[in-house]
C-alpha cells in the first residue's frame, strides 16, 4: 500500500470512529479498482464492502441492512 492510499485508509477510518454510530461504513475505489474501505461493525465487512464500486453520477440509495438498520447511502464519483 503506497502513502497516498494509507493516507485515504485513516481518513476513512476518522471518519468511521468520528461519527459513530451515525456513519456504519464508507470507502474508496482507486482508479486501478484497489477498494479502501472501513466498517462500523467488523462483522459486517464482507457486506459492505460488496456495496462499494466504480459509480458515473452521484447517487443516493436508501435500504434496510440485513441487521434491519435503514441506511442511506451516498456514492459520489
Amino acid at each position: 500500500m503506497v502513502n497516498d492510499e494509507i493516507q485515504v485508509l485513516n481518513t476513512i477510518r476518522a471518519v468511521i470512529k468520528t461519527h459513530n454510530p451515525s456513519i456504519v461504513y464508507a470507502g474508496y475505489m482507486s482508479p486501478s479498482q484497489i477498494v479502501l474501505f472501513s466498517v462500523r461493525d467488523e462483522i459486517d465487512s464482507d457486506y459492505f464492502k460488496a456495496r462499494i464500486s466504480r459509480i458515473d453520477k452521484a447517487s443516493i440509495d436508501d435500504y434496510v441492512s440485513f441487521k434491519r438498520e435503514k441506511i442511506r447511502e451516498f456514492g459520489i464519483p
